[in-house]
């Protein structure tokens, strides 16, 4: 199983945190809102007897004594300082608070994620979270609690994040990456014993599915007859009648072409005998 690591892009993640930075403070449960204008710092082992901390809304940025390293700090540098995280993660975790795991992209070492039954049935710890079964079962079901929930005795697995692609538009394209929601996988087993995986892939709050669009190159399918080259199709409206029910009529969609009528033969016409001399 190859190492998949999760990632944010950093121009869609402060692109999406403009303007909500209060709810990832909410997130973070620092007091901001309490009225006062200055809190006590909510920096871990920050000894703060007299509250010093305070966050500007129209600037976007927190204020305090205790910050020494810069002026100020941005709602990234407020996360990396109280979950102890690098700007990597707290991008992640700016994202998660936000409730916008589809910002949330996989990569791995290079060789992609792996779509064989054994690799998707076995999610790295990182981003393994198997109570997402029981939360979409629960809600198919109409469930509200998924501790009532009864599993499969095969295996059922949890993807924090899974990529989604859609095929090549044209031979030997590539493929397109659409998302990466949650998703779920469930094992399930042939009648020659061999174990595959099917996937559900969820909506944010993994309790249904996720809206991943229509393929470009989709159409329509026509009902045929079973017989090549009939189509089954409403026949044309006939003169009002009372009682008149609609009926169906068969057209062949690639009539034959019908042949010429024979040629009549022609004779030459007959030379005239040489004159003898």
């Amino acid at each position: 199983m190859m190492d998949a690591v999760r990632y944010v892009v950093t121009k869609a993640i402060k692109d999406a945190v403009g303007g909500r930075e209060g709810e990832i403070l909410d997130g973070l449960n620092i007091p901001w809102r309490n009225g006062r204008q200055h809190i006590s710092g909510p920096y871990p082992g920050q000894d703060d007897r007299n509250p010093s901390w305070r966050w500007d809304d129209q600037r976007r940025r927190a204020y305090c004594t205790c910050i020494t390293d810069r002026k100020s700090d941005g709602v990234f540098d407020i996360l990396a300082k109280m979950l102890g995280l690098d700007f990597e993660a707290a991008k992640l975790r700016a994202a998660e608070l936000l409730g916008r795991g589809d910002l949330i992209k996989l990569k791995g070492d290079g060789t992609g994620q792996k779509a064989d039954a054994a690799s998707l049935l076995d999610p790295p710890q990182a981003l393994r979270d198997d109570s997402l079964v029981a939360l979409y079962l629960a809600a198919r079901l109409g469930l509200e609690d998924p501790a009532a929930v009864p599993l499969p005795t095969t295996k059922a697995v949890g993807w924090q994040s899974l990529p989604y692609y859609d095929p090549p538009e044209k031979k030997g394209g590539k493929f397109k990456l659409v998302a990466s929601p949650p998703c779920i996988v469930f094992e399930t087993i042939a009648v020659d014993g061999r174990s595959h995986a099917h996937r559900i892939y969820l909506n944010a709050e993994g309790n249904g599915k996720a809206e991943l669009g229509t393929l470009p190159m989709a159409k329509p399918a026509t009902p045929r007859n079973r017989r090549a080259g009939v189509t089954i199709s409403p026949r044309p409206p006939a003169a009002a009648s009372s009682g008149a029910t609609s009926t169906l009529h068969r057209t062949r969609s690639s009539p034959r072409a019908s042949k010429p009528p024979p040629r009549s033969p022609t004779r030459s016409p007959r030379r005239s005998p040489k004159a003898r001399s």
